[in-house]
């Protein structure tokens, strides 16, 4: 299969190379501002039309809510209950197209909902919903459950007062590997990506936007002139580091996450229902191995710029559900081995509306040659993508055809024939994170294919990873590329003698870089991914 890569036979492209490109041999009509899924998304199709494009992301690629979600593909349940159809029927079809491009990597996962004596909606009214739910999405996997079909399926499930269940269909993926499957397939069809470069100031004039951009990392700068400039930084669009302000209000909401091996709180589908405090929905679903409870929904009032961390009235909040539902575990913080928090950009409503009453809706508008995107949900990246390029046609004349018609790489699975060596799940699962990039790994030796401590990433992926994908950081590798920060204990600490090496021989590092990085990574590990707790644990 030939690829059209910046690559080829898997060279290294580093960000130096990048950034002497964008500097020196590539001019560059579109500059997207923010590495999450939504600049992800609209660099994604700007490269697809040939057009010259360049994302800068001012930390590294999804750090902000992009690595930090419930990483579900779901298609908007609740919106349907509240009555909000057409986000309802986007977020459907979105799901559904994912699900058949990236079959593996957005897995189908089961939901069941427990119904209790005089709790609302009432088990008829919710079977009905989902009965509609499917039909939008054209299938059935929905269904009503008595009692003891519940209890078989989850015999620890709270008993008392349980009338039967009901179970659905969505679908759960990884978050920052979408982003960064985005950012290879369009830097695939020439575009230019660069995390930890800072958009530092916007000027328009007649001709068109000129922008200061800053290499955070080499500390250089440069001045581009472009014509258009797509602003997708998400929950940051209220700042006022551009000059530019927003005609829309965000009202930065914060959602929280407990992550609970597998051992301690084993699910083999999802649980959905409602807290018995304040009736939002809670989810306990399985994800790479762990369990996930999620997620509060709370106005966030801290600064942007400082790592989101869980506060000690969610860790609170999220256990006494999961022990309300469960109450035979009786879980506490001594369970947790990792959290995340992560700003949702949520439109401001009214003043005195609670924050899971406001719309996830997301809002495009054009400020002369800039077109600005906030709002929305990670299921919708598609739709938002195109809709953005729909303004942009306003302020520059876009190729009328395709370079490539697909989002996503697709590859002959039969000559890739070491990772048949590797179970059906974990092929699809590779497949659908590195695509036809697969085809150019070069796989050293038998311990390749070995999974790397307790975590689905290969020691194949470790390298690959390291090669490719812009790695400054370790906590980009441990956080984002892979989830080994959470899903080993205590950040993965204990497999720091395994990376060292790798991270020395293709990032460069000697032992003093080596050092300061782990300090950096576990800093940041302690302050926003574990719980007070862990920090003497950590010590």
């Amino acid at each position: 299969m030939k690829l059209v890569s910046n690559w080829p036979e898997a060279k290294q492209y580093t960000r130096q190379q990048r950034w002497r490109q964008l500097q020196h041999h590539q001019p560059i009509d579109v500059v997207v501002i923010g590495g999450g899924i939504t600049g992800a998304a609209i660099f994604r199709e700007l490269a697809r039309y040939g057009v010259k494009v360049a994302l800068f992301e001012q930390g590294d690629f999804a750090s902000g809510t992009s690595s930090r979600s419930s990483k579900l593909i779901h298609g908007g349940l609740r919106y349907l209950g509240k009555g909000q159809l057409s986000l309802a029927i986007q977020s459907i079809r979105a799901r559904q197209w994912l699900k058949q491009q990236l079959p593996g990597f957005v897995k189908p996962l089961h939901f069941m909902v427990p119904h209790y004596q005089g709790n609302f909606p009432g088990q008829h009214s919710f079977d009905l919903l989902i009965k509609i739910y499917d039909r939008l999405a054209r299938e059935s996997h929905s269904g009503s459950l008595c009692t003891h079909q519940v209890l078989a399926r989850q015999p620890l499930l709270n008993w008392q007062g349980l009338q039967g269940g009901s179970i659905f269909t969505d679908c759960i993926s990884d978050d920052a590997r979408l982003v960064m499957r985005l950012i290879t397939e369009a830097e695939a069809d020439g575009g230019i990506a660069l995390n930890y470069a800072k958009v530092e100031a916007i000027q328009q004039s007649n001709r068109g936007v000129t922008l200061a951009v800053r290499n955070q990392i080499t500390h250089q700068c440069t001045s581009l002139a472009v014509k258009t400039v797509a602003n997708a930084v998400g929950v940051w669009i209220n700042g006022d580091d551009y000059q530019q302000p927003s005609l829309y209000q965000i009202r930065p909401l914060r959602g929280s996450h407990l992550l609970i091996p597998g051992w301690r709180l084993p699910m083999s589908g999802a649980i959905s229902f409602f807290h018995p405090e304040d009736r939002r929905p809670i989810f306990i679903l399985p994800w790479q191995g762990a369990t996930v409870i999620g997620t509060t929904d709370v106005d966030h009032n801290s600064p942007l710029a400082a790592d989101i961390s869980i506060t000690p009235n969610e860790i609170d909040y999220l256990l006494a559900a999961c022990n309300q539902v469960l109450p035979n575990l009786q879980l506490t913080r001594d369970d947790v081995q990792a959290s995340w928090s992560g700003v949702r950009p949520v439109l401001a409503g009214k003043e005195k509306q609670a924050p899971s009453a406001l719309s996830r809706e997301h809002v495009i508008w054009r400020q002369g040659a800039i077109v600005n995107i906030t709002g929305g949900k990670l299921t919708t990246f598609k739709l938002i993508a195109e809709q953005t390029l729909a303004l942009l046609k306003e302020v520059i004349s876009l190729p009328t055809s395709l370079i490539n018609s697909q989002w996503f790489r697709q590859i002959n699975r039969q000559p890739l024939l070491p990772f048949t060596q590797l179970s059906f799940t974990e092929q699809q699962r590779l497949y659908g994170t590195y695509g036809a990039w697969l085809s150019l790994w070069r796989l050293q030796n038998k311990q390749s294919l070995q999974v790397f401590a307790p975590s689905p990433t290969l020691y194949a992926e470790l390298e690959w990873i390291l090669q490719q994908e812009q790695v400054v950081h370790l906590d980009d590798l441990l956080l984002r590329r892979t989830r080994i920060g959470l899903l080993c204990p205590l950040g993965g600490r204990q497999w720091f003698s395994e990376l060292k090496p790798l991270c020395c021989q293709w990032l460069g590092w000697n032992e003093v870089k080596w050092q300061a990085e782990a300090d950096r990574y576990l800093t940041i590990w302690q302050q926003a991914y574990s719980l007070p707790e862990l920090l003497t644990k950590a010590a």
